[in-house]
């Protein structure tokens, strides 16, 4: 049986990484956290066109990292990477989305950002 402290010192946040060829080699991605998961829950039940229009380039900002789990950007770096290509970003959200078990109503959210 597990203890609590047993569940709360297991390394479950594992990266994967994934091979984004329009940005010419490869990246890792991270698994959310509860609150993480929470807040972009609730960030896509929010119909503000501004935040459907970067629901994706927030996912992607958020689960991107070094091969320790370690954000690489920062939210304030979400206008930047909207600059990138769709199709780069595209890829990364839907590995971020299936990384991650997202439901239907966030897919549907980045489907349409």
């Amino acid at each position: 049986m597990l203890s609590r402290d047993l569940i709360l010192s297991s390394i479950d946040l594992a990266v994967e990484k994934i091979d984004v060829p329009a940005w010419g080699g490869s990246i890792f991605v991270r698994p959310f956290t509860g609150g993480e998961r929470g807040l972009i829950e609730q960030e896509s039940m929010d119909k503000d066109p501004a935040k459907v229009a970067t629901f994706r380039a927030r996912l992607v900002v958020r689960a991107i990292c070094d091969e320790k789990g370690k954000r690489l950007f920062t939210d304030a770096d979400i206008p930047a990477l909207q600059e990138k290509a769709a199709s780069a970003i595209d890829l990364v959200a839907k590995a971020v989305i299936k990384l991650n078990g997202m439901g239907a109503d966030e897919v549907e959210a980045a489907g349409e950002s």
